[in-house]
């Protein structure tokens, strides 16, 4: 009797052991954070934990005993039934995407599901086990970056510059085609390997030193550099590099440099004859026209634009009637040291007339044209001298702007901003209109 009672007393400690084991088994599958279910070999669910539940949005009760056809759309997702056929019928374990639309909703999700046979004493299956995890959110962004990855390749394959990326340790990473073809190598030689395992043409110890720099500093570097082409010829590159950084440390660089040869030579050669109009210190009318039209091609070639601003001093023939020409050369040396104070490095500014002056805005857009607009008006409108009667006399401009199209010529340009000049002096003058 009292041995049956041991027996007793064990089996109801084994139940209970079993029923605890069991709370904590649900426990964990219920805060995984991963939808963990089985079906048997008719696709009904047998189980099913506290997230496959909140999907489907039904409780426990009315998932068990229920097949995918209550919960899922399968027209849209027919590969999910798919899936547990290979594993029921085959035994072979899957581990693939998943994507899903829960009946009544237009709603698309994508899951990571690993599903695989559940077998019985026999060996023979009679059920199969799947861990879900919705990985929405990582598929939407590994598609954003896909795309950005896509569209910068594509930018970069179609810019009319060369450009090539090293990692930290200075080894090439990506060349796009324009770069491979001068440097006289395919793309799937280079990547890879260092400035050590590569003879490149136009490659030298300094261009290898600048980058090492850049790689270093994590400091952006812009300059204009020579080499020796394959012929003999001198080469001159405008270069840029820039380092990219992960978690603020520099982990690559990119350089982007453009052939620039046609532009030094061209700027060379007018070197040599009078580029400056002596009594302003700008540009003359002939180097100016010139580097115009140089710039403007390059503007064509770049698919970028170029605009030119057409100033007039207003009233000068009136003051230099009244107060004489040396005043006269005061006001148009007063006039040129203003605008040049709107200048960017690569902008122009010459005089082309008697009080005539051209400004040659490179690589600006239409708004970038206003900014410069009012900020001349401003400088203008600053400036002053005092005559020799006593009086101030404040400079005055009006200004006719015009910008670049694909197939535009400098004449037409020149032409457009005198148009719009015209239109600023009509307008009461002292200020700026942009050609149509």
């Amino acid at each position: 009797m009292i041995k049956e009672k041991s027996e007793i007393e064990k089996l109801i400690a084994d139940n209970e052991r079993l029923k605890a084991e069991n709370k904590r088994l649900n426990f964990i599958l219920d805060h995984i954070g991963a939808c963990v279910y089985t079906n048997d070999t008719d696709g009904r669910y047998t189980y099913a934990n506290h997230q496959t539940c909140q999907v489907f949005g039904y409780p426990a009760e009315e998932v068990i005993g229920e097949t995918d056809e209550k919960f899922f759309d399968l027209k849209a997702c027919s590969e999910l039934r798919q899936n547990d056929l290979i594993v029921l019928q085959t035994g072979k374990r899957i581990e693939s995407e998943e994507k899903s639309v829960i009946e009544g909703t237009e709603e698309e999700r994508t899951y990571w599901s690993v599903k695989l046979p559940i077998y019985d004493e026999n060996g023979d299956i009679t059920a199969l086990c799947g861990i879900s995890s919705d990985i929405t959110e990582n598929v939407q962004i590994r598609k954003e970056i896909e795309e950005k990855e896509a569209l910068l390749s594509l930018v970069l394959e179609n810019i009319p510059s060369c450009v090539y990326m090293k990692d930290a340790q200075g080894r090439y990473q990506y060349i796009n085609s324009n770069a491979a073809s001068l440097l006289g190598i395919n793309a799937d030689d280079i990547v890879g390997k260092s400035d050590k395992e590569v003879t490149l043409s136009y490659i030298s110890d300094e261009t290898i030193r600048l980058d090492s720099q850049v790689l270093r500093t994590g400091e952006k570097l812009i300059s204009e550099e020579s080499a020796i082409g394959i012929h003999g010829e001198n080469v001159h590159f405008w270069v840029a590099r820039a380092p990219f950084k992960v978690n603020n440390k520099v982990s690559g660089l990119i350089n982007i440099f453009t052939d620039i040869s046609e532009v030094v030579s061209l700027k060379n050669k007018f070197f040599e004859q009078a580029r400056t109009d002596q009594l302003t210190g700008v540009l003359s009318r002939r180097f100016l026209l010139d580097l115009a039209e140089a710039q403007l091609k390059q503007a064509h070639r770049s698919a970028s634009q170029m605009a030119i601003m057409l100033i007039d001093i207003d009233y000068f023939k009136g003051v230099n009637d009244t107060y004489g020409h040396v005043f006269g050369d005061l006001l148009l040396q007063a006039s040129a040291k203003a605008m040049s104070l709107v200048l960017r490095e690569s902008d122009l500014l010459g005089r082309i007339g008697g009080d005539e002056f051209v400004i040659v805005l490179n690589g600006i857009t239409w708004e970038g044209i206003e900014i410069v607009a009012e900020r001349l008006q401003e400088v203008m409108s600053k400036t002053y001298l005092k005559a020799s009667d006593g009086k101030s006399i404040r400079v005055s401009a009006s200004v006719g702007i015009s910008l670049s199209s694909p197939d535009c010529t400098l004449d037409s340009m020149i032409e457009k901003a005198d148009i719009a000049l015209y239109q600023a002096k009509t307008s009461g003058r002292g200020c700026w209109r942009l050609a149509n």
